[in-house]
């Protein structure tokens, strides 16, 4: 696939290793980038070259070995784009279902897209019905709350611009929503297909107690990108339903006084009502104390 000139540019490329398998991985995946990288380099009508280069075998000797293995993808990805040089960022797995071939296709749908990020879709993804099947649910019910509309969100094969990643502040697993932080951060996003290989090396992490893990993760990006700027609306939105909820019940229970139709433990109705409105108020006033930090660090 042609590029475009203004796609000359020096474009670095990463990725992390299989854990179990990295001796076998690394020569395979540093050879395919290597030679996507010799069919790239051209000479555009500035005169400019393209190069692209992996910067995977630095990342494993690197003084923060220990932390990679306690949150290995996001350790990984928050130094490979400090440590990239290039204008685009290239990023994949380095279980070889992932082929660097596909990187023209990221590179150029960036460039005319005019996209922060494109993200590749693996299409037909090879992996299991069940992970297929969670996929599917996750892409659509994190597209449904946020707005950002991707068949594989949490897709490792992204392009980006240098601009866009410097300033990404990940951990936990926030690098499975990078899509949705760039997106807040006021870049446009985009999505391509991908070819997709069946696993070779390494262990699926696809698991049922990914669920929790990931929902919750969820509402962190939510309330970044939602009301990290109003934090008032979140915690009061929840506390008025907390109190709400509260109030109704003792209304419930007035009414039942005067109206003995059925017989219910009015004292432990009375004690959830007024615990209740207790978590309403402190809601609201963690939201006061927040909207407070958030005028202080303004000024």
């Amino acid at each position: 696939m042609a590029l475009s000139p203004r796609a000359c540019c020096r474009c670095s490329a990463f990725h992390g290793f299989v854990l179990g398998d990295k001796q076998k991985v690394k020569p395979l995946s540093v050879t395919r980038i290597s030679n996507v990288g010799n069919t790239l380099r051209y000479r555009s009508r500035r005169g400019d070259q393209m190069e692209l280069r992996s910067d995977a075998s630095s990342f494993w000797h690197s003084e923060k070995k220990k932390r990679y293995k306690e949150a290995f993808a996001t350790a990984a990805l928050t130094t490979g784009f400090q440590k990239a040089t290039g204008e685009i960022i290239i990023t994949m797995d380095a279980d070889l279902q992932d082929d660097p071939a596909e990187i023209p296709k990221l590179i150029d749908t960036l460039e005319k897209g005019n996209y922060g990020l494109v993200s590749g879709w693996k299409y037909p993804r090879k992996d299991p019905l069940e992970k297929r099947a969670f996929s599917f649910v996750f892409n659509r019910v994190t597209a449904m709350l946020t707005g950002v509309k991707l068949h594989d969100m949490n897709c490792g094969f992204k392009a980006y611009r240098a601009e866009v990643v410097k300033d990404l502040h990940l951990y936990g697993d926030l690098h499975r929503y990078i899509p949705i932080l760039v997106h807040a951060a006021g870049f446009s996003v985009g999505e391509v297909k991908v070819k997709h290989h069946p696993r070779r090396f390494g262990k699926s992490k696809y698991g049922l107690k990914r669920i929790p893990k990931g929902f919750f993760d969820l509402l962190t990006v939510l309330f970044l990108t939602r009301y990290k700027k109003r934090p008032m609306h979140f915690f009061a939105g929840i506390g008025s339903l907390f109190a709400f909820s509260g109030v109704t019940l003792f209304i419930g229970l007035a009414i039942l006084h005067f109206f003995p139709v059925i017989e219910l433990p009015v004292t432990l109705l009375g004690i959830t009502g007024a615990f209740c409105i207790l978590i309403g108020i402190l809601l609201s006033a963690i939201g006061l104390l927040a909207e407070l930090l958030v005028a202080l660090k303004k000024e």
